[in-house]
């Protein structure tokens, strides 16, 4: 029996952790958190949310 209870234990504890929303989502429309943040991106420029808003992308060719 208690091999049972310590095999499904983790299996639980994992599965509640899963289907349990960490913290409330933006709602739609609502401010960027932190704009001014400097990041790194994936060419390793610092940039802030606010850059990446504002930066004019060139139309794409599809």
């Amino acid at each position: 029996m208690k091999k049972i209870l310590f095999a499904l234990l983790p299996v639980a504890a994992v599965a509640f952790m899963a289907l349990k929303p960490a913290i409330d989502p933006l709602p739609l429309g609502a401010a960027i958190p932190s704009p001014d943040v400097k990041m790194q991106d994936i060419s390793g420029q610092d940039v802030s949310l606010n850059d990446v808003k504002n930066r004019k992308r060139p139309a794409c060719d599809v």
